[in-house]
């Protein structure tokens, strides 16, 4: 408010010393001054909204999808645009007003003005910063973030939904356009967003609008918005994948396996879906030869199991359903590892089956009813591996074609 404090000063000065200014300031110049300045400030704001309309315009049909409509329903920026424009409007009538032989304290409403154009100013400064922002895509991703928070908190959830959307949007175009880092945001902003949602979920005032998405979708309200979301995640997981962009396919690897930790602290039976899901991603990175995305994978869905049993209260909770989705992830993977490098040590392939395991066999888990059930699974699969490790070590090493002949062979160098 920089323009505001000196148009003040120079409001105070004016007052006690008006007699020093080196102009005269009539009836007539004092008209001409909030006239001209009015005009000033509805041509400077005409003039700059509708040179940043097509960098809008252009910016929404490329990267940001419904950019016009969330910058019209700004209101702070609706607020200044308003100010803006009524500003001149009552600068000319009092500019008539002063100029007219019988209109008294024509110096206090000079005055007034004075300190309102200085604040217009500062308004017109303020709101040219706020639009141009708009121009920034990471900013518009932080605005959606912060919508989709906002429409958590106040329990609206096709306002939830339409940023999720959004976000969606602008992360499928930005990996169009190579744009990691942007992509990367948009990815980044997911859990975050569905943290909230599992935390404020939990609130009892939410009972209401968990019916009516049931009723009308068919699905709880969580359900629902972490199918809808699955979705999304899927589209973007093709499109990373066939632009090549193996950073993008670990950052949704890595962000979806967040949002299901989440999900396992709000409710486990949230937790099967999704990790079919992320699987699925692990597995779609492997055939595209993104090995290191496919050991992400794995390891995320052991650290997931891990978290399952070490930082939630189980001791009544359904595990089978999560862990039968984490131990066929797993083994999904693991088949794929060996498919495509035979060489693989079994034994690194049995690792993770391993670990959740020993968790099973702790003193924390024995007493479970689920326990018995899991450790049947993990010793089915154990036993697969066991079985192919054997038939591996049994097969005899292919002679080379001299060998077989019996041709000896030939000496180095030649």
């Amino acid at each position: 408010m920089l323009v505001t404090f000196f148009s003040i000063l120079f409001a105070v000065g004016y007052l006690f010393y008006a007699e020093r200014f080196p102009i005269e300031l009539h009836d007539g110049l004092l008209s001409a001054m909030i006239a001209g300045g009015g005009a000033l400030i509805l041509f400077l704001t005409s003039f700059f909204y509708i040179m940043i309309l097509s960098p809008l315009e252009r910016l929404e049909q490329k990267l940001v999808p419904n950019l016009m409509e969330i910058f019209k329903k700004n209101s702070l920026l609706r607020l200044c645009r308003m100010v803006l424009f009524i500003f001149p409007v009552a600068s000319f009538f009092i500019a008539a007003l002063i100029i007219a032989p019988t209109m008294p304290h024509k110096t206090w409403f000079f005055l007034g003005w004075i300190i309102l154009f200085g604040f217009v100013i500062d308004l017109f400064r303020h709101s040219w910063k706020s639009v141009v922002d708009f121009l920034n895509p990471s900013y518009m991703v932080k605005q959606l973030e912060g919508e989709a928070i906002r429409a958590i908190k106040n329990e609206k959830d096709e306002q939830l939904w339409e940023s999720i959307d959004g976000i969606s949007e602008i992360c499928l175009r930005s990996i169009e356009k190579s744009r990691i880092a942007l992509s990367t945001q948009a990815l980044q902003t997911f859990p975050q967003i569905y943290q909230m949602f599992f935390h404020l979920s939990k609130s009892i005032s939410r009972v209401n609008p968990d019916m009516k998405v049931e009723k009308e979708t068919g699905l709880d309200e969580a359900s629902f918005t972490v199918y809808f979301l699955l979705q999304r995640l899927e589209l973007i997981n093709d499109r990373a994948l066939q632009h090549r962009l193996e950073t993008i396919v670990r950052q949704l690897v890595t962000s979806l396996s967040k949002i299901i930790i989440y999900a396992a602290k709000f409710d486990l039976s949230m937790v099967a879906f999704p990790t079919h899901f992320l699987a699925k991603f692990g597995l779609k990175a492997q055939q595209h030869h993104y090995e290191e995305v496919a050991m992400l994978t794995t390891s995320s869905l052991t650290e997931i199991a891990k978290t399952i049993m070490t930082d939630i209260d189980i001791a009544y909770a359904e595990l089978q359903e999560p862990f039968r989705a984490i131990i066929t992830g797993l083994n999904a993977l693991a088949k794929g590892t060996f498919k495509k490098h035979k060489d693989t040590s079994i034994s690194i392939l049995k690792e993770p089956f391993l670990q959740i395991k020993m968790l099973f066999q702790s003193e924390k888990m024995v007493q479970h009813p689920d326990t018995p059930v899991i450790l049947a699974e993990l010793d089915r699969v154990l036993d697969e591996w066991d079985t192919l490790d054997k038939v591996m070590r049994g097969i005899p090493p292919i002679p080379l074609m001299g060998d077989e002949i019996g041709v000896p062979p030939l000496p180095p160098g030649v």
